[in-house]
């Protein structure tokens, strides 16, 4: 999790963290508008989950996760730019 200092940093430099750190401020944003959230909190095991979530009016942990984003940076490297110029067959006039 990004503290809420940094938080500002990330989101406006371009780069690939500023993803995860858009995803995890909607998701702390939403969870916190349905629920009771607690967000690093440090478990028996000593790890400190992004949130701890729970319904509100119930006392059951509802979620404890780690909030991740995937990227498809890179992933354009290596393939073939023709399919994306393939216009395909042309019809006779």
């Amino acid at each position: 999790m990004i503290s809420a200092t940094k938080l500002p940093l990330v989101l406006n430099k371009p780069g690939s963290d500023r993803l995860g750190a858009m995803w995890e401020t909607i998701f702390l944003y939403a969870s916190s508008k349905i629920g009771k959230l607690t967000s690093e909190q440090a478990l028996a095991t000593g790890k400190k989950p992004d949130i701890r979530f729970s319904f509100l009016g119930e006392a059951a942990v509802g979620l404890i996760a780690d909030i991740t984003a995937v990227s498809g940076d890179g992933l354009d490297k290596g393939m073939s730019r023709s399919l994306l110029n393939y216009v395909g067959p042309t019809l006779p006039e």
